[in-house]
């Protein structure tokens, strides 16, 4: 697998062999994230994108990544900004959880609009 010189990933292992001496999987393994120290709270504007946080905070848009890397509870860096689905209660009724899905629906509720991420502190790139 080629990467870029100066990839994030550069220094990610990938997959060792099994015995037939194939990979299991042909990919690299997860990349180390360490601990980005959260300097700033955002709150999320209705259509925000992560490139244009990147920008915005990091002169990059390119950059996003760093939003994510700060916000790591959620799985996919998309949804800092924007719900899978609505949340619905387990003690719900069946009345009360279809009332949230059409409200989730009629809103679009796509949007965390209102809702606080972390930003991370930029990098001091100095030699």
């Amino acid at each position: 697998m080629a990467l870029f010189k100066g990839s994030r990933y550069e220094k990610v292992t990938p997959f060792q062999p099994d015995d037939t001496g194939r990979p299991p999987f042909r990919g690299l393994r997860p990349r180390e994230i360490g601990d980005p120290e959260a300097v700033l709270e955002h709150v999320v504007s209705q259509k925000e994108r992560l490139d244009g946080l990147g920008q915005n905070f990091y002169a990059r848009s390119a950059e996003w990544y760093r939003v994510a890397e700060a916000n790591f509870s959620w799985l996919f860096p998309e949804d800092i900004l924007h719900f899978t689905g609505p949340a619905i209660s387990e003690d719900a009724t069946p009345a009360e959880a279809q009332a949230i899905v059409e409200a989730f629906e009629k809103d679009n509720g796509a949007e965390r609009v209102g809702a606080s991420i972390l930003i991370a502190r930029r990098e001091d790139r100095r030699p």
